[in-house]
C-alpha cells in the first residue's frame, strides 16, 4: 500500500470516529399560509391578507427530546407610530410532530414586522418581513 493510499485510510477513519451524529432540531418558518404550508415572503400587502392567514409553523423532529416549549416575540407597527410587543408561548403538543400558530394583523399595522421563535433553546425563526399597503397601478 502506498503512502498516500494509507494516509487516505488514515483520514477516512479519523474522521469518521470523530464525527458525532448531529442530535435532531426544530425548526420553524413565518410567512403567509396557504393551506397548512407557509410560503415565506420578504413583503407582503395588507389588502391580499386574509384572516388567520399569517403566522408560523414549528416542527419537531422524531427523536427530540427537548421540552418542546415554542415562545415568539412579534414586534409590529403600531399606534401613533409607536412599535408593538406580542409575546407567545405555548408548548408543542406531544405526539405532533408540527404545530402552527396564526397570527392577527390590525388594519394599521403598515411596515416592517420582526419575528423572533425559539422551541426550547433553539432559534429556528429570527427575520423581518414588510406588510405595505397594496400599490395603485
Amino acid at each position: 500500500m502506498s503512502f498516500r493510499t494509507a494516509l487516505v485510510f488514515a483520514t477516512l477513519a479519523l474522521g469518521g470516529a470523530c464525527a458525532e451524529p448531529e442530535p435532531p432540531r426544530p425548526s420553524g418558518q413565518f410567512g403567509v399560509f396557504y393551506g397548512e404550508q407557509v410560503q415565506e415572503r420578504a413583503e407582503l400587502a395588507l389588502e391580499s391578507l386574509r384572516e388567520g392567514q399569517l403566522g408560523f409553523l414549528v416542527s419537531v423532529p422524531p427523536g427530540y427530546e427537548g421540552r418542546r416549549v415554542v415562545r415568539a416575540k412579534i414586534t409590529r407597527p403600531g399606534p401613533l407610530g409607536r412599535r408593538v410587543t406580542e409575546h407567545l408561548e405555548f408548548g408543542v403538543p406531544s405526539g405532533k410532530n408540527e404545530f402552527s400558530e396564526r397570527v392577527s394583523v390590525p388594519s394599521g399595522a403598515i411596515g416592517v414586522w420582526n419575528v423572533r421563535v425559539v422551541i426550547d433553546d433553539t432559534l429556528v425563526v429570527d427575520r423581518a418581513i414588510l406588510v405595505r399597503r397594496r400599490t395603485s397601478g
